[in-house]
Formats: structure tokens, sequence, C-alpha cells
């Protein structure tokens, strides 16, 4: 497989031009999420989609549903990502109504935490009920820190990803603390679909590296090729 690369947390066009070159598969644009540094209101957001030639993903945190459909309308992106405590029955709903991809963010434990296989398959079977009720890639993150959902740097706990990624049929893509020195190494440990990065390629918030960008990529994609059976 050729592993998916979405860089996230866009806030300029000269990022998202710099991340196109540098053969990335998505970009991801933080919308109405006030304690991320990242975050753009609905109009700039709509304005970064349109000139993006990578598919969009717009995140969002528990944003209602009729704000959703607004979002889908102004910014028409290839998907919408729920990165808060959204319920399956509103990725249903969006599903029936919408005609983008819907992603659903998995919280998992902190990577201090032990790794216990009763919490794993609690885990796995959560990621299973957003599956059913439609979600077309479930992605992985480390727990939130200081009230802050995503793009922390915090890396998630590959214990858990890993289990879920072997037991769930459906698109994962992993996330949470991944930058160009681990990347390869998250990508054979996990053999996630795809790989998520924000602060990792970044030189201060909000503002991309190119020359980390084009590592993070490379790397993701030779560590592809090496695990390749």
């Amino acid at each position: 497989m050729c592993i998916a690369v979405k860089i996230c947390g866009m806030t300029n066009e000269a990022d998202i031009m710099a991340a196109a070159s540098c053969d990335a598969d998505y970009i991801g644009i933080v919308v109405d999420v006030p304690s991320s540094p990242r975050s753009q209101g609905l109009s700039r957001a709509a304005e970064l989609s349109a000139i993006s030639p990578l598919p969009v993903v717009t995140v969002t945190v528990n944003m209602q549903f009729e704000k959703l459909l607004e979002l889908a309308a102004e910014a028409k992106p290839t998907a919408l990502q729920l990165h808060g405590e959204e319920p399956p029955e509103l990725v249903s709903k969006l599903k029936r109504t919408l005609s983008c991809e819907v992603w659903k963010a998995i919280k998992l434990p902190s990577i201090t935490e032990q790794f216990k296989p009763y919490l794993a398959e609690q885990l796995t079977e959560l990621a299973q009920s957003y599956v059913r009720a439609g979600s077309d890639v479930i992605l992985l993150d480390a727990s939130p820190s200081k009230g802050i959902p995503g793009g922390t740097g915090t890396l998630s706990h590959w214990g858990y990803a890993k289990f879920i990624s072997e037991n769930l049929n459906a698109r994962i893509m992993l996330a949470g603390g991944l930058n160009p020195a681990n990347v390869g190494d998250a990508i054979k440990f996990v053999r996630p679909w795809g790989v998520d990065v924000s602060s990792g390629v970044e030189r201060s918030k909000g503002k991309k590296d190119t020359a980390l960008m084009e590592q993070f990529v490379k790397m993701a994609r030779m560590a592809t090729e090496i695990s390749q059976p």
C-alpha cells in the first residue's frame, strides 16, 4: 500500500502550496476551535479550501449539525473530521445528508499508561460503532492536553493503535506527536492506512516548515516501502 499523508493545521496559502509540492495527500484546516492556535473562521476556511490543490479535511470539535452542513456547503471539503465527543448518530445523520466523507477521531490513553487488553477491546468496539454509523476513516489521536483536543505534539499510544488497526476493518489514520524522526517507526509498528501531522512539521504554531514537511512525507513513504510483504 501507499501510505496516505495528511498535513493538518493549515493557516495560509503558502503552506498549503508547499504541502502539495511535498507530495502530501491531504491538508487539514481546523475550523472554529477557539482552543487551537491554528483555528480558522468558516469564511477563511472556505477561502483556503478553494485555493488548495490537495483534498481538504475540515477539522471540527463538537460542532452542531446545522453548522456542519454550513461548513460543508461553504468549504466543500473532501471530508469532515469530527474531533470531539460527537456520537455515532451524528455520523449517520451527516452521511445521509452529505456527499463528502466523514472521519471520526478516537482518543487513545496516554503513552505513559500500561497497555490493557480489555480497554483495547473497548476502544475497538467504540471505533466499530462509528464505522457502523458510516465513518469513512477512524483517526487515532492522543488524549487531549490542557483542554486542547489536538495538535499538541503529544505522542499517542501506539500499542492501542496497533490493536485497533489489526482488529478493525476500516481505514485507520494515526495522529499524535508524529514527526519526521518517528513516523517511520510508527508506520512499521501500527501499519495504518494513513498518518496525520501538524505540530511535528512546524517552525511555530500555525506556520509550517517546508523542509520538515518534505522530510515527513519522504520518511513515511520510505517506511511503507520497507514494510511491504
